[in-house]
């Protein structure tokens, strides 16, 4: 497996369904979503809702730790307490039993169909439990408690842009490496916090991103299930 910047392997597989095909996803651009982003309008999503760094250590989990990621900032912005999630309970079942990485619309599938575990009850590198039964007898039931709702499967540069500007974080890919685009310029990747600005920097270039984004997909999320009943949409 290639090795990226760092010693980590290159974990972003090619999308599996074609673009603008991910089930149960919208289309950004068509359905009804704002239009065109005009002028110079300010980035509202803040970075004091990243709460926590992902590290994926040497396994090739980028695709599950974006995922994740992107349920623990959505909740977040919804005014929901924090909880670690695990990379492993999305990357386990969705990495077809061997550490060669995983796509993105895989791992959409994952958080839609079955959720995320905390970190607390599925260990964040135990993704061979899935394989082997070793996870939990009740952890699907837990992780039904953390699943994706809604998203926009974005088909070009000013779609992606059009997400986030509009609060809506991207997870996509470029590069071998998927991480999450949520301001102009600033990614949170899954290297750990040593990583560009305690983990916040800039992974791709606008010009990377357009060449990228129908082989790897971009995928804008914005709602997850609540438990509790009180949240449906993220807090602007």
């Amino acid at each position: 497996m290639i090795l990226l910047p760092g010693g980590f392997k290159e974990g972003c597989l090619p999308r599996v369904t074609k673009p603008g095909d991910l089930p149960m996803l919208h289309v950004m651009g068509t359905d009804g979503t704002p239009g065109p982003i005009v002028g110079n309008e300010p980035d509202v999503i803040d970075p004091r809702f990243v709460k926590s760094i992902i590290d994926q250590g040497q396994q090739g989990s980028c695709c599950g730790c974006m995922w994740i990621g992107l349920l623990m900032l959505v909740r977040a912005m919804m005014g929901l307490p924090h909880i670690l999630l695990s990379q492993a309970s999305v990357y386990g079942p969705g990495n077809g039993g061997r550490d060669g990485g995983m796509a993105i619309d895989t791992g959409f599938r994952m958080v839609q169909e079955t959720g995320a575990c905390p970190a607390a009850i599925i260990d964040p590198f135990d993704w061979r439990g899935f394989w082997t039964n070793s996870w939990p007898s009740d952890w699907l039931k837990i992780a039904a408690n953390y699943m994706g709702l809604e998203g926009f499967d974005c088909l070009s540069y000013d779609h992606f842009r059009r997400c986030y500007k509009r609060g809506i974080p991207v997870g996509y890919g470029c590069k071998g490496h998927a991480v999450i685009r949520f301001r102009d310029e600033l990614d949170i990747n899954s290297w750990g916090k040593d990583w560009g600005d305690k983990g916040l920097g800039q992974w791709a270039t606008e010009r990377e991103i357009e060449q990228a984004i129908s082989m790897y997909g971009a995928v804008g999320f914005r709602v997850i299930n609540d438990p509790i009943g009180e949240h449906d949409l993220p807090r602007g």
